[in-house]
């Protein structure tokens, strides 16, 4: 009995570091393509491409003064042209090695332990293993609809801004329009490595025989399934506009109809007079 609760703690011990180590990757690997790329060009402060693209003026300028130095300037020339963003980030990397060193942490088995994936416990039918590729496909799906409304929402703010506007037309009491797409791109951001952990973590369940995409799948269904609904909620709002809109429209036209009808009527006592006969071109216009 106590060996049976010892494996108990051993298997959801050696679980939790794997997923640990899982998820610590993936946020070091979501670092290092995304956010210290980002963290340089913000560093630069426009820069890089304000020093190249006068170095590339000066240089040009040069070459049209003099063709004594034209080999010299040339030269420089063609170094400037082939300097890149990726060469700047890795000689950044190279003047930083702390920021830019690539850790990846590796299971570190205990003695006479060899097992290096997730194992479904025989004490609990693989239910704790299911409850966390059902928690880790909903975190999944929450990223997933928040990069996609996120999104959604700076290509409008990018559209007012655009336009001229400085705030949003429905939230005019929020920040201004440059504050507010910064706000949306942290957010998409943060949302993104929230779905990169959550991807890393299914992936480690998967390879443990848990059926991951079954809950993947449903949240799918379920997110198509309020678009869907969304999208006809839309629509009959839009109808029901248009239906507002039509009897008023209606009741103008009763009333212009009503308001000729007074107009053309002759005065008591007075002959209506004649219609006036149409010349060929009103007619034919």
């Amino acid at each position: 009995m106590k060996q049976e609760e010892l494996d108990i703690k051993s298997t959801g011990a050696r679980n939790d570091y794997i997923l640990s180590l899982t998820t610590a990757n993936a946020h070091r690997e979501r670092y290092h393509k995304s956010d210290l790329p980002e963290i340089i060009q913000l560093l630069e402060a426009d820069i890089y491409d304000k020093v190249k693209h006068y170095y590339s003026r000066y240089m040009e300028t040069e070459l049209e003064k003099g063709r004594s130095e034209a080999e010299l300037y040339e030269n420089l020339f063609n170094k400037n042209h082939r300097t890149s963003r990726s060469i700047n980030y890795q000689l950044f990397g190279v003047a930083y090695p702390s920021l830019t060193e690539h850790v990846t942490y590796a299971l570190e088995n205990c003695p006479g332990d060899t097992i290096d994936k997730i194992t479904t416990s025989e004490h609990d039918g693989g239910y704790s293993l299911n409850y966390e590729a059902r928690q880790n496909a909903s975190k999944l799906n929450q990223a997933v609809k928040t990069i996609n409304a996120f999104e959604k929402r700076t290509e409008s703010c990018q559209y007012h801004r655009a336009k001229g506007l400085t705030r949003e037309p429905n939230d005019t009491g929020g920040p201004d329009l440059e504050t507010k797409i910064v706000e949306l791109q942290i957010a998409i951001s943060n949302a993104q490595t929230d779905k990169a952990k959550a991807e890393a973590r299914l992936d480690r369940l998967r390879e443990g025989g848990i059926a991951v995409d079954e809950y993947i799948d449903a949240f799918v269904v379920e997110r198509r399934r309020q678009q869907e609904v969304a999208e006809r909620q839309r629509a009959l709002d839009a109808q029901n506009a248009q239906a507002e809109d039509a009897p008023a429209n209606d009741d103008q036209d009763e009333d212009n109809f009503d308001l000729r009808e007074r107009t053309s009527q002759p005065p008591p006592g007075r002959p209506a007079k004649p219609p006036r006969p149409q010349s060929v071109k009103n007619v034919s216009r």
